[in-house]
């Protein structure tokens, strides 16, 4: 007495019902995690998107408004390019230092 079916495939009936429930769990544990994946990759790179921009445009502002100011050296408003952008890092960092203790509650 042979267990195959008429018309089943013979490669089928040789893999037991234990080995192919695996397989597609394993398969449906695999898409799942794609799909997770994707979906956390399109939020995130999204966010990171929005706080690169956010970036931009609050030093874009630091720099007009530094612009608008006086060269602390001369007193007098910015003459060139060049003493305004030598002195933007500096002004970055002395910016940054005063905000620090704001944000730590001191």
């Amino acid at each position: 007495m042979t267990t195959e079916r008429p018309g089943a495939p013979a490669a089928l009936t040789r893999v037991s019902v234990r080995t192919r429930l695996t397989a597609v769990v394993a398969v449906l544990t695999g898409l799942a995690f794609t799909a997770a994946g994707v979906l956390v990759y399109a939020l995130e790179s999204s966010h990171i998107e929005s706080e690169v921009r956010d970036q931009i445009e609050q030093e874009i502002a630091e720099f007009t408004e530094l612009q608008a100011g006086n060269d602390p050296a001369t007193a007098k408003p910015f003459t060139s390019v060049e003493a305004l952008i030598e002195l933007y890092p500096g002004a970055q960092r002395a910016r940054r230092r005063r905000a620090a203790p704001r944000l730590l509650g001191r």
